[in-house]
């Protein structure tokens, strides 16, 4: 069988991995898998986010930005907190996330979920010792999804004033715009 072209998600018979390098056979020239994309994206919103009442709810962070996405799928209008994997690995996710309190001693929590059941374990709580004071929260998951799957974050406080920042571009001197979250999702591995 000679290969011309591969895509994620073919399947080869008789083919030879070697340092990065895929040979078909001895005569073909071999095919460099570092040109084969994997399925990535990244994700923010350039709203703040915010309790809206209730301190003993969960809610979905949401996402209106696609800064870059392949094998992923995710609409800004519809269920705009579902990140869809189209493809079935192993794969990384961090967020950063800019928090604040308007209350001192209260709570943040963000976790993680997946098909709408929260994955064990996997839990972030930030305690804001003063009041108005942000604090960037950062986390890295591994999860090995299905083809298909989506995952969400949810964060939920015990202070309603509890948000989730975002900040406009500001000048003196000129800088861009920081979004109230980012979220990033690489594939590593096949699982």
């Amino acid at each position: 069988m000679l290969i011309k072209h591969a895509t994620v998600g073919d399947t080869l018979s008789q083919a030879e991995f070697e340092g990065g390098t895929l040979h078909v056979d001895e005569s073909d020239n071999p095919i460099d898998l570092s040109d084969i994309p994997l399925p990535h994206g990244s994700f923010s919103n350039s709203t703040t986010l915010t309790i809206s009442g209730l301190t003993t709810a969960a809610y979905p962070i949401t996402f209106d930005t696609d800064e870059v996405k392949y094998l992923m799928t995710h609409s800004t209008g519809v269920n705009p907190s579902r990140i869809y994997v189209d493809v079935e690995g192993c794969y990384l996710i961090t967020f950063s996330a800019v928090c604040k309190s308007s209350a001192p001693n209260k709570k943040l929590d963000i976790w993680f979920a997946v098909d709408g059941v929260n994955v064990p374990r996997s839990n972030t709580i930030s305690n804001f010792v003063g009041s108005g004071n942000e604090r960037i929260v950062t986390v890295t998951f591994l999860y090995e999804f299905l083809a298909n799957q989506y995952f969400e974050l949810y964060y939920a406080s015990n202070d309603a004033g509890t948000t989730i920042v975002a900040t406009a571009a500001q000048t003196n001197p000129t800088r861009p715009a920081c979004p109230s979250i980012i979220l990033t999702v690489n594939k590593i591995s096949n699982k």
